[in-house]
């Protein structure tokens, strides 16, 4: 595969052979191990005794009411967001306009609680529809824009998507870099492309770049 991330899901804490799977990821060394159904800190401490990150996953009222202490939890790196699930849950019709309404409210919760943890960039729930391929680059693109990192996938065809809508466009990165190199010379505030740019721009542009891979200095 090249290089790539190892990250290892594991069954839920509260199954039969989630232990299990724990142990068993430990042995292998993943970069990190992402855990289902996740409602305490006590169930990240379970899945931390091997010292890899531990990804969260929030898929029920009580994991998304102890969010905050979860975040917090040693050993979380990343969050992540189970849309079906949480909408069972909470007794949502799925796939409606106004359970949307309601998930987005979680999903501003997980990005809330992530940034003020320092995690990193929290990945959203599946899009369950394999063959729509570009409702799922519509989906990707909202995931983006509204601060997520990504999104977790049920298919392999779902990867290309994923990376391609996440990647900024080659305009963007053309324009981040004309923000950064007009933001050497010092001054406070300028114009490029007729755009005032100030702190809050030159970090949207960095962002931007680090996002392509590209070092920022």
């Amino acid at each position: 595969y090249g290089h790539r991330e190892i990250i290892i899901r594991a069954n839920g804490l509260d199954t039969p052979w989630g232990a299990e799977d724990i142990a068993a990821a430990c042995t292998v060394a993943p970069d990190a191990i992402l855990i289902p159904k996740v409602e305490s800190a006590a169930q990240v401490a379970l899945a931390a005794g091997c010292g890899k990150p531990v990804w969260p996953i929030i898929e029920s009222a009580r994991g998304l009411a102890a969010l905050a202490e979860i975040a917090g939890a040693p050993g979380v790196e990343r969050l992540s967001f189970g849309a079906l699930d949480l909408g069972l849950d909470l007794g949502l019709a799925s796939g409606t306009a106004a359970a949307e309404r309601i998930l987005d409210q979680a999903r501003y919760a997980l990005l809330l609680q992530s940034r003020l943890t320092n995690l990193a960039m929290p990945l959203d729930s599946v899009f369950p529809d394999i063959k729509n391929l570009h409702g799922l680059a519509q989906t990707v693109a909202d995931a983006r824009d509204t601060g997520f990192g990504g999104l977790l996938c049920i298919h392999p065809s779902q990867v290309a998507v994923v990376h391609e809508t996440l990647m900024p466009s080659a305009e963007e990165l053309a324009w981040a870099q004309r923000v950064l190199a007009a933001g050497a010379s010092g001054d406070g505030v300028f114009v490029v492309d007729g755009q005032m740019i100030d702190a809050p721009v030159i970090g949207r542009a960095r962002r931007l770049l680090q996002r392509a891979g590209q070092t920022v200095s």
